[in-house]
């Protein structure tokens, strides 16, 4: 629950970006990690449903994990 309180008359909305992949088990050690990141954009998937947390990391991909 989150309790948010102004002093003022403002719009605010509170959105929530939750991406699952279909090859990240929520067993996985990892699972946690990769859907925080994925959710704020820190990290993409291969395609909108596809990780391929088995594949290589090319070097301008981690060029971004180290910049955010």
């Amino acid at each position: 629950m989150v309790n948010f309180q102004t002093s003022h008359f403002s719009n605010y909305a509170l959105g929530d970006n939750e991406i699952k992949f279909n090859d990240v088990a929520p067993g996985n050690w990892y699972s946690g990690a990769v859907d925080y990141l994925a959710a704020r954009e820190v990290v993409q998937g291969v395609s909108s449903y596809v990780f391929a947390p088995e594949a290589q990391v090319k070097r301008e991909y981690s060029r971004t994990w180290v910049r955010n």
